[in-house]
């Protein structure tokens, strides 16, 4: 949804992150995802961190042609990111998640980010976890493992405040639209949910919300396509592509 720069010096990697003007409008939207970045980093949870400029400010304002645009550098991820194939991946991607909502808890901040209400009936009226979520937590995007078992997460570009079911459901729903056999996506969300667990307690409610929260994903996702056809291609949202959504949910929620 950015443009985003690999800057190599003859010591070191960053990554510079060029914000589109009509994506992020206000400059407090990337001053949030800042702050919980070095909160998250203060906490020991490997994230990739902004890099300030020599006034200590974070965030660039950059004047372009199409207007407004905000720049970040930051900290190279080490390792690669990778396809969760295996409970095992599956477990520790769960733990390395729940972790990251444990450190996030107490995390406070003057910026503003926009506060979305939604009705999800007996699940709200029966209580919802709600804290500090990445919103983009597939496994295979936007983390990176390493060799020596560790990891660094990154792109925070959709982080707020939400209910913790629905950082749980981007993995779920990756896992849905990626792998064929639904008893091996069945498989991987237990495997999961054990290592999320063994980290962090999770409500049945929670648990139960994370079916409901993936198809509010891949309704978002849907109007993410449709809104950028310039960006994602004519192939997001064409017959054929809106063909196959409605299947999904023929599948998983009639």
């Amino acid at each position: 949804m950015n443009d985003t720069y690999l800057v190599e010096t003859i010591v070191q990697k960053r990554i510079f992150r060029l914000y589109r003007s009509d994506w992020r409008t206000e400059e407090a939207a990337v001053a949030f995802e800042m702050e919980l970045l070095l909160h998250l980093n203060r906490q020991g949870v490997s994230v990739s961190v902004p890099i300030a400029d020599g006034s200590g400010k974070h965030v660039l304002r950059l004047q372009a042609t199409e207007g407004n645009r905000f720049g970040v550098l930051f900290t190279y991820a080490c390792g690669k990111e990778q396809e969760i194939d295996s409970e095992e991946l599956s477990a520790r991607f769960g733990r390395a998640v729940a972790e990251l909502h444990v450190k996030a808890e107490g995390f406070s901040t003057q910026q503003a980010r926009e506060v979305w209400d939604a009705k999800l009936n007996e699940h709200i009226r029966a209580g919802l976890d709600w804290g500090i979520c990445h919103g983009d937590l597939q496994g295979n995007f936007n983390t990176n493992f390493c060799e020596d078992n560790t990891y660094t997460h990154f792109d925070f570009d959709l982080c707020g405040y939400g209910w913790r079911a629905y950082d749980l459901a981007a993995f779920k729903l990756s896992r849905i639209l990626i792998e064929e056999d639904d008893e091996l996506v069945e498989s991987l969300w237990n495997a999961f949910l054990k290592g999320y667990t063994e980290v962090r307690p999770l409500s049945e409610n929670d648990q139960a919300a994370v079916s409901l929260m993936t198809g509010i994903r891949q309704l978002w996702l849907m109007g993410l396509c449709m809104h950028d056809p310039h960006i994602m291609g004519s192939s997001e949202s064409d017959d054929a592509f809106v063909n196959e959504k409605m299947e999904f949910f023929k599948k998983y929620f009639a």
